[in-house]
């Protein structure tokens, strides 16, 4: 996808203009990997911020990367503000189809700071069955590139190191026929659907998280930080689905 200019609603308007935003071949043939993007994207807010105080909002992959930035960070980031978060932690669900428990698709990503996040229900990047395949292809696309012999060899390295490690998350399981079955639904929620764009406007998430997070953060940073809108967030569910 080449440079992308990402504002941060948080970090006083400022363009991230070095965060690619790449899914390595997902989102373009010779992109580079999901991990370098987001370490990428984590350079680029720490030296946005000057040194300041700030809390950050993103979308999707920026969710991921506002994660990392917060542990990157210690003491400058004071929140996160997330949608469509894939480190969204679990909840049960009773009724819904498949009932169980579900989370965000990459797994947990704790972070020692206040985590606000808005998504839309079934959406399988947020809200995935612990059972789902798709959880394996988080895993193992973490760093995938096919940008250069080098970015190749990280690539295999990452997956080598992560099922010789054992962090692979454990999504087989035989109690859990009933979440691998529902694969084809959330596959196609995520697309053809719109569960994981259009449609966190048009039920009202992104105009919420707004409203979230000014209640929650306001003050928290000095000026010129922002006063997100739901506009911004938005913009962010624009994007692309990366």
């Amino acid at each position: 996808m080449g440079r992308q200019h990402r504002l941060d609603p948080f970090l006083g308007g400022a363009e991230l203009d070095e965060y690619p935003a790449a899914y390595g071949p997902a989102s373009g043939v010779f992109d580079v990997s999901m991990g370098e993007s987001i370490e990428v994207g984590v350079r680029e807010a720490i030296r946005v911020a000057a040194g300041r105080p700030f809390v950050t909002g993103r979308y999707s992959q920026g969710a991921i990367a506002a994660r990392h930035l917060a542990r990157a960070a210690p003491g400058q980031c004071q929140g996160v503000a997330t949608l469509a978060d894939p480190h969204t932690e679990g909840r049960r669900v009773i009724a819904g189809v498949p009932p169980g428990h579900r989370s965000g698709i990459s797994g947990p990503y704790p972070v020692d700071v206040p985590v606000l996040t808005e998504y839309v229900a079934a959406d399988p990047i947020p809200d995935l069955p612990d059972g789902n395949p798709a959880r394996l292809i988080a895993d193992l696309t973490e760093w995938m590139s096919i940008r250069g012999v080098h970015r190749i060899g990280w690539w295999l390295r990452d997956v080598h190191t992560k099922v010789r490690g054992g962090h692979i998350q454990r999504w087989w399981s035989p109690w859990r026929r009933a979440d691998i079955l529902a694969t084809p639904m959330f596959a196609h929620n995520y697309w053809p659907g719109t569960k994981h764009t259009t449609d966190l406007i048009s039920a009202g998430h992104c105009a919420r998280l707004a409203q979230r997070a000014n209640d929650r953060f306001r003050g928290w940073a000095p000026p010129p930080t922002w006063t997100p809108t739901a506009r911004d967030f938005e913009a962010f569910s624009q994007l692309g689905r990366f």
